[in-house]
């Protein structure tokens, strides 16, 4: 009879160690999953900032580049030669 209740007392222990064992297994694997998935998000927030700096680096070296060239533009088109080439060193912008 005690050897019974023994038996089943075991039973009952086993029966719990293994719930608890897979309920511990199945939170280790919740927590690696959402681990992975704040993973995730961090890495397209910081992919999503960077093209978004590239981008407006981008466009502000255009604007650069647009405002050299409106610059050089302006510039060759009113840009007069010296009158004298003979080296008198007078010269005359307009």
């Amino acid at each position: 009879m005690v050897d019974a209740m023994m038996t089943n007392n075991m039973e009952k222990k086993r029966t719990f160690n293994s719930l608890a064992i897979h309920q511990l297994k199945h939170h280790e694997v919740e927590e690696q999953r959402l681990a992975d998935l704040l993973h995730e998000r961090r890495l397209r927030l910081q992919a999503k900032i960077y093209f978004r700096e590239m981008e407006e680096r981008n466009a502000r070296a255009q604007e650069l580049r647009d405002r050299a060239a409106r610059a050089s533009t302006e510039y060759r088109d009113n840009y007069r030669p010296p009158q004298d080439y003979n080296g008198t060193g007078t010269f005359s912008r307009h």
